[in-house]
């Protein structure tokens, strides 16, 4: 486990590389690791302190109202490599693509 300040400085010097690469600011966290063994109070509210506006967990799952207030532990929405990338975004946009049979389904 991270101690907290190598956490803080691995994610800041991350950030800083990021952003000087793509020369725009990076405003987006994504956990690499953010399942709920990995990640837990003290990695998201490390990570929050460094100015994210949303950080996003390796947790399956859509977004909800419920989200508004927990923008540091996003659930992620996979892509199936059996699937058509446009046709999953168009549904996952929509909010449709709970309801969307998958491809082991059929």
């Amino acid at each position: 486990m991270y101690k907290r300040q190598e956490l803080l400085v691995e994610v800041r010097d991350a950030r800083v590389e990021l952003e000087a690469q793509i020369g725009r600011p990076v405003r987006h966290f994504a956990y690499p690791f953010g399942g709920s063994n990995a990640v837990n109070e003290r990695e998201f509210a490390l990570v929050r302190s460094l100015g994210f506006s949303t950080m996003v967990t390796t947790r399956a799952g859509y977004l909800s109202r419920h989200h508004a207030g927990l923008l540091d532990r996003l659930p992620r929405v996979g892509i199936s490599g059996n699937a058509s990338v446009p046709r999953s975004l168009q549904l996952i946009e929509r909010g449709l693509a709970a309801l969307w049979p998958s491809r082991s389904q059929s």
